[in-house]
């Protein structure tokens, strides 16, 4: 009987060890996965998407926004101030032309000549404009640097004599060398937006442009040991008024624009089972600048030199915690007097921001039809 007894003891032992074993377990993977959770924001441990997925979205925002409107400142004569707006002459002028050549906007070939006799309006455009983005944050902590890359091509057509509505379609390439973790974080985005330009008067235009883009994003840290990949999704919307002046072959310019745009990054798991958690950025920037251009001509050709200069706000997501910078642009744009080809190259830079600087040149070839 009490041998009986001893063993049921024994057996109650080993069940309450095991149980307490399993116990004790539980409680350390619990432990550890709470540690593996740990979100970093800074230094070697932070993934580098949670640092570096914000700028990027705005830089691809940025590019999209400025390719559009590149195209949007030639066809009506502007000088390219970053959301659209800039010198004009009208958005029928630049598409059918006119004969008053004292009155033409910097961009609008077609007015230099005129419509030949019986030769239809051209009330078509289709554009292609590329753009090189060179991004340095030199931040304790979060440093990196590296290249966006862009493309945007695109069509509009004019609807009536003062409006007009387009299309457009973009890829971005993003390569940033993430040194505050050791490591490279590269995104592939697609972009699709839609863009419109209404003529208020002859040298007033608003422009507007709304857009959705979507990312795929591969990185790595600790010189490649840890290595991640992850999904983003970007909503954007700009808009731009502009007021053009001309005084012969000089042309003087005022705009205010405002980008709106949100970029939410998913959560996901590094290959050291480190879980990092969804991130949401809101970039609201407004924009007040202006610019400065003058006209040369050939017998077939108008060269147009530019400069320009926009004060920058950030109402929100500022870069570094500073919320004010100045954009600096020098251009030209190369136009065949008929009004069937137009291209623009221009140099921007950003300046002001605190351990922040950014470079763009863009080339932009506009055919008219």
């Amino acid at each position: 009987m009490s041998t009986s007894i001893e063993v049921s003891l024994l057996e109650r032992h080993i069940v309450i060890s095991k149980f307490s074993f399993a116990v004790v377990g539980a409680v350390c993977a619990f432990t550890a996965f709470q540690v593996s959770a740990e979100t970093y924001t800074s230094g070697e441990n932070a993934a580098g998407a949670t640092v570096v997925a914000p700028t990027v979205g705005r830089t691809v925002t940025q590019a999209n926004v400025s390719n559009i409107s590149n195209h949007l400142d030639a066809l009506v004569g502007n000088i390219g101030g970053g959301f659209g707006g800039g010198f004009g002459g009208g958005l029928s002028d630049a598409l059918d032309g006119g004969e008053d050549k004292q009155s033409i906007a910097l961009f609008d070939t077609k007015l230099q000549n005129g419509l030949a006799a019986g030769e239809e309006q051209r009330k078509t455009s289709v554009w292609a404009n590329g753009s090189y983005t060179y991004v340095d944050d030199d931040k304790a902590g979060t440093e990196f640097d590296g290249d966006v890359k862009a493309l945007n091509i695109g069509g509009d057509t004019r609807l009536t004599d003062d409006f007009l509505v387009g299309i457009s379609l973009g890829y971005s390439k993003s390569d940033i060398d993430t040194t505050f973790n050791n490591g490279n974080y590269q995104e592939d985005a697609y972009t699709f937006a839609g863009y419109g330009l209404y003529e208020i008067t002859n040298d007033l235009n608003f422009a507007a442009m709304i857009g959705h883009t979507w990312s795929s994003v591969d990185q790595d840290r600790q010189n490649g040991l840890t290595t991640s990949e992850t999904d983003g999704e970007t909503m954007f919307a700009a808009t731009t008024l502009t007021q053009n002046f001309r005084f012969d072959r000089l042309g003087l310019q005022a705009n205010v624009g405002y980008m709106w745009s949100d970029r939410d990054t998913d959560g996901y798991t590094e290959s050291d089972a480190n879980v990092v958690a969804a991130t949401t950025a809101q970039t609201s920037q407004g924009r007040i600048g202006g610019g400065v251009s003058y006209d040369f001509e050939t017998s077939s050709v108008l060269y147009t030199p530019f400069t320009s200069l926009s004060y920058l706000h950030d109402f929100s997501d500022e870069i570094n915690d500073d919320a004010n910078a100045f954009d600096t642009g020098l251009g030209l744009t190369v136009s065949s007097k008929d009004g069937m080809l137009e291209g623009t190259f221009q140099v921007k830079t950003q300046l002001g921001r605190d351990d922040y600087s950014q470079t763009t040149g863009s080339a932009m070839l506009r055919v008219n039809f």
